[in-house]
């Protein structure tokens, strides 16, 4: 399988991401590394890629869909910093939401 993980370097998406290398999958990580640790995630693997980067950004998340071309996507992006910042983790956590909803619909998958 390949899969495309977003939030791949928080709990959840590190968690999966080492099961999925280990059973021989390819893994592609977006995470913008804001609450997830670059230390959650294997240094050097060949089948996984880690792309820096916001689900809000449209045109990155549909490049990632078209360039990786997943068969599978696990969306595990989330924001929660800021209670005084609603706006922002709004625009991830919705908007972030429809690009990949939106990209997947796209590819297929």
């Amino acid at each position: 399988m390949r899969i495309l993980i977003t939030g791949g370097a928080g709990c959840l998406g590190s968690n999966l991401t080492e099961r999925y290398l280990e059973a021989g999958h390819q893994v592609l990580i977006l995470d913008n590394f804001v609450t997830g640790h670059r230390g959650s995630l294997p240094e050097a693997h060949p089948g996984l890629a880690v792309v820096e980067g916001r689900v809000q950004d449209r045109a990155l998340v549909d490049r990632l869909f078209a360039a990786f071309r997943p068969s599978h996507v696990i969306h595990s992006a989330a924001a929660y910093k800021d209670p005084d910042d609603w706006l922002e983790d709004t625009r991830t956590n919705i908007e972030g939401t429809i690009h990949v909803v939106e990209a997947a619909k796209v590819a297929g998958v």
